[in-house]
């Protein structure tokens, strides 16, 4: 089997089994169809894949995070050799993807590979060595759900995808204008403001003016146990952390 990669460097190889033969090619063909699925959306954003259907479906959330993934050989050598990458994709199918890009690398036999820059994580950390199993689910939470997603992620500072699942609906409790906003909202939800206004009925009208909740100290004493962030467009992000 002879093949030339993008840099036009050929390689070959040889076998005397049909068997094993029909195996590489199918693995070289799982490689390549990765690939093309995982640059998709960066080819359709930048305009360069006219010859390949780039048509992808808008996430509920509008965010699209992708990775870029460098051969690590090249930049050794002084080449820069990489591919942005749709991180939605399964972890098994962005190593596929990376083989192939490693297959056309600029290096000969090159196999180690970093994450040298991502986009759209909305603040979510990757670095260079974040594995893709957390990268996939990071950027699928992420494409579903948005920014929320990423600020509950930062805010566990955990390398353990599972425990930001596991905890994020509980721990979302909504966006708000303010967190005085949240506050009415939770005393009108369980009924204060009634059990208040039954209240006043034995208190003499004339002072019934002076009693209220005083909404912004009990902000603050809430905000000490409540995860409270500005959300990008304005208001914020409330998290009960004691989920």
């Amino acid at each position: 089997m002879l093949s030339q990669n993008s840099y036009g460097f050929r390689s070959s190889w040889e076998t005397g089994s049909d068997d094993e033969l029909n195996q590489h090619w199918e693995e070289l063909q799982r490689e390549h169809d990765a690939f093309t699925e995982a640059t998709r959306a960066h080819a359709r954003e930048a305009g360069d894949r006219d010859d390949v259907d780039t048509h992808q479906p808008e996430t509920p959330s509008s965010h699209h995070p992708e990775i870029w993934v460098g051969s690590l050989s090249d930049y050794n050598s002084g080449h820069l050799h990489g591919v942005w990458l749709d991180a939605t994709l399964d972890a098994d199918e962005l190593q596929a993807a990376i083989q192939f890009m490693l297959r056309n690398s600029y290096v000969s036999g090159a196999e180690e590979w970093a994450i040298m820059d991502h986009s759209d994580f909305c603040g979510a950390q990757v670095d260079e060595f974040t594995g893709l199993e957390t990268v996939s689910r990071l950027a699928k939470g992420v494409a579903e759900h948005g920014e929320v997603f990423a600020k509950w992620a930062s805010y566990l500072t955990t390398t353990d995808i599972e425990e930001v699942e596991r905890t994020f609906q509980e721990a979302f409790q909504g966006k708000y204008e303010s967190t005085e906003a949240y506050i009415e909202h939770i005393l009108s939800e369980t009924g204060f403001n009634e059990v208040l206004e039954d209240a006043l009925q034995v208190i003499p009208e004339d002072l019934r003016g002076y009693i209220s909740i005083d909404t912004e100290q009990l902000a603050h004493d809430w905000e000490i146990e409540l995860y409270i962030v500005e959300a990008e467009d304005g208001g914020v992000l409330v998290f009960d952390p004691r989920v």
